[in-house]
């Protein structure tokens, strides 16, 4: 700011898109500004010795304050305000619902929201650019890169990319955030159970020309992961075991349709997925299907 007005230059305030207030002695004066778009000032009005005259900021550029005698048209001083932005000096990211972590765990069809913190809190523009950093192999999706927030959209869990946002000036100087890495969520836990049993039955038992279904249950229960069944004679005594067998809905479900079964006879179930990759596996509990005896 340049102070051309032979009169005290007091204090300003504030240098974004608010309003601030500078103050000079003297109640005789009025105020106007060169530039409207840039910034206006409004009326002037007593503030104990001073006489206070609001600035509204609305974009960044350089303005000159006329000041003016009151009831008098020609200007007797002027002040110059060059109005710089603020730009972001720190960016934070987080998850909204892990706000600590470093990485969150998805499956697909997951929907987060990776919310910002920037400091100075007051920045002109708080818009942030955000990137996916690394092949994600349209692993995520979203509606726009720019924002306060992130929201994306999991589609598979193929990749595991690299969140973070930045900031950059008008000399295309750049603050950039924290990472955030995008990882598989993991089954913690996998078992199957026939219906109207638990899991906890290893043993399950029916007549011939009967039909049983299996269900795979993994946990955390969103996780979608194609199921392998292994189903065989566990037992095949004068070769009376006779079934069938095929996949239900989906691979997390098997139905067993039984043409013979006697007395010893036994099938043999159990399944597993690639709980971490395709070189992974966690296998279920297994069940026996066995003939029920009267």
């Amino acid at each position: 700011m340049v102070a051309e007005l032979p009169y005290e230059f007091i204090e300003e305030f504030g240098t974004s898109l608010i309003d601030f207030e500078f103050k000079v002695y003297t109640e005789y004066f009025t105020y106007d500004s060169t530039n409207e778009e840039v910034a206006t000032v409004g009326e002037t009005m007593l503030d104990g010795n001073y006489i206070v005259a609001p600035l509204t900021i609305y974009d960044p550029g350089v303005i000159i304050a006329d000041v003016y005698i009151k009831g008098r048209n020609s200007i007797v001083g002027s002040m110059r305000y060059e109005i710089m932005p603020i730009y972001i000096q720190y960016i934070t990211i987080y998850d909204e619902n892990h706000p600590y972590d470093s990485e969150i765990f998805v499956a697909p069809g997951d929907s987060i929201v990776i919310k910002s913190d920037i400091d100075p809190s007051n920045a002109t523009i708080k818009t942030l650019e955000w990137n996916i950093d690394g092949n994600y192999n349209n692993m995520i999706s979203y509606d726009s890169n720019y924002g306060e927030s992130f929201q994306i959209t999991i589609n598979n869990t193929d990749t595991e990319p690299e969140i973070y946002a930045k900031s950059t000036d008008n000399n295309n100087n750049y603050v950039t955030s924290n990472t955030i890495r995008v990882r598989k969520l993991l089954a913690d836990d996998f078992w199957i159970a026939a219906d109207g049993y638990t899991r906890n039955d290893s043993y399950i038992y029916a007549d011939s020309n009967e039909q049983i279904v299996i269900k795979a249950y993994i946990s955390p229960s969103r996780l979608i992961e194609e199921v392998t069944w292994d189903i065989y004679d566990y037992q095949n005594y004068n070769g009376t075991l006779s079934y069938s067998y095929n996949q239900g809905t989906d691979s997390s479900e098997m139905i067993i349709d039984i043409s013979s079964i006697e007395e010893n006879d036994s099938i043999s179930i159990y399944a597993n997925i690639y709980s971490n990759s395709s070189y992974s596996v966690m296998y279920s509990n297994t069940i026996y299907i066995q003939k029920r005896l009267s």
